[in-house]
């Protein structure tokens, strides 16, 4: 009976069965790909671009250049300053041996009106050893020029104008050819004594005390 209408039915209603089905797939279909948009465009966004990331990693790139830099400029500047010190240093340790082998410094701070020709005379004698000494073995100083002062001499194009001076009437070009007026002198070698124990490098000769 009743089997058959129900079969006739089932068989009425296949088409809107089938409508219904293709509906409901469509429909999960669309959710499935919401989802899917929405979960790559949360992804997208808790993670920096690539050039978020580049300008990051520029970023740090330059504060470790400039960290670079400014230690280098202090590294400069100290190693500038300790051979400051040490030109100084080496300048006041030149009065030190000029007095100790020649007495310079009280020779020249000395007020000599009084005296007679013949004693400064006496007295250039001896600081005149004891400064030549100091300046042979300690600077080994050397003239520029091997001809005795008054004798002609030729100059070149390249020559060195911290060592030569021209004075009088110029040549405009080489060969410079003139009287040598001064022979020049120049330091070969700087050799001075090692200094130890805790030093004043201002002193140049401690003051004498007598009980």
């Amino acid at each position: 009976m009743d089997i058959e209408i129900f079969l006739v039915s089932i068989g009425a209603n296949i088409p809107a069965f089938k409508n219904g089905v293709i509906a409901g797939g469509v429909i999960v279909i669309l959710i499935l790909l919401v989802v899917f948009v929405i979960s790559r465009l949360c992804t997208r966004c808790s993670k920096p671009s690539t050039k978020a990331v580049v300008e990051q990693k520029d970023g740090n790139s330059e504060k470790l250049i400039s960290s670079y830099e400014e230690k280098i400029s202090g590294l400069k500047k100290e190693s500038k300053a300790i051979a400051t010190d040490k030109l100084k240093e080496g300048a006041v340790f030149s009065l030190v041996l000029l007095q100790r082998e020649g007495r310079l410094v009280d020779f020249l701070k000395e007020n000599i009106d009084a005296f007679e020709d013949a004693q400064v005379g006496a007295a250039v004698r001896q600081i005149h050893a004891g400064c030549s000494k100091v300046l042979t073995e300690n600077f080994d100083v050397k003239s520029l020029f091997a001809a005795a002062e008054g004798e002609m001499v030729s100059v070149d194009d390249e020559f060195d104008p911290s060592e030569v001076r021209m004075t009088g009437n110029v040549p405009n070009k080489s060969p410079y050819k003139g009287t040598l007026r001064h022979k020049g002198w120049i330091v070969a070698n700087v050799n001075l004594p090692k200094r130890t124990g805790k030093i004043n490098d201002r002193v140049i000769c401690p003051a004498d005390i007598e009980f």
